[in-house]
């Protein structure tokens, strides 16, 4: 998928910041980047490794007191899969410096972080409720990538995405077949087919995204950081 052409023109003032104002994003992004570097270094041959071990959403070990794994799990990914951590980068640099520049780095961080938790929450609420097994482990930036790309689009559902780098496609479709085709599997699942699977840490951080852009009162009253005046 390429990025980005926009519908739109908005006035943008050169800033000292580095890489024009946007700080938060590029940090993420390498953060996303070394973790997964660090991965793969420490894998072993039959496993994940102890790194990611350590980092990784382990239910029931949250339940013994490991609640660090909420927040922790949302920097590392899938060892196998690793056009996943790509897709991802590419999602937050691209949407995400758009949603830093609206929002501030302050802010956009905060948001980033608590749409991850919360989608880690209900993973961890849905596993204690199914009594899901065997598999207990869950990683990957899934529900605040989700709330990136939901979040954009509720700001700029024209901007045109150019799909393999070739073929323009509005934002919102793109994101409605994103999010989508989650939301179909889970009622799927829900009716029957198959127990609750991750698809709802994505459903969770498009949810997040829809609450915080269109309930401007009470989002403002719970997280509200005051940025510095750009010169």
């Amino acid at each position: 998928m390429g990025f980005y052409d926009r519908d739109y023109y908005r006035e943008w003032r050169p800033s000292s910041h580095w890489l024009g104002g946007n700080q938060v994003v590029p940090w993420l992004a390498m953060v996303h980047v070394g973790v997964y570097v660090l991965q793969l270094v420490t894998a072993g041959r039959a496993w994940h490794g102890t790194f990611t071990d350590m980092l990784m959403l382990d239910v029931q070990r949250v339940k013994e007191g490991e609640v660090w794994r909420i927040v922790t799990a949302l920097f590392i990914h899938d060892l196998h899969n690793w056009l996943n951590v790509v897709w991802n980068v590419l999602i937050l640099w691209f949407f995400g410096r758009q949603m830093e520049e609206i929002y501030g780095g302050r802010k956009f961080l905060l948001l980033y972080l608590t749409a991850g938790v919360l989608g880690n929450l209900a993973w961890v609420v849905v596993k204690w409720l199914w009594l899901l097994a065997p598999a207990r482990v869950y990683f990957g930036a899934a529900p605040a990538i989700t709330f990136v790309l939901t979040l954009c689009t509720l700001h700029y559902p024209r901007q045109t995405v150019l799909l393999f780098f070739v073929l323009p496609v509005p934002l919102w479709l793109i994101t409605l077949l994103y999010v989508g085709k989650d939301a179909v599997l889970l009622l799927q699942q829900l009716g029957g087919l198959g127990r609750p699977s991750a698809v709802l840490v994505h459903l969770t951080g498009a949810a997040f995204a829809l609450a915080y852009y269109f309930a401007p009162g009470w989002h403002l009253s719970l997280i509200h950081i005051s940025e510095p005046t750009r010169q």
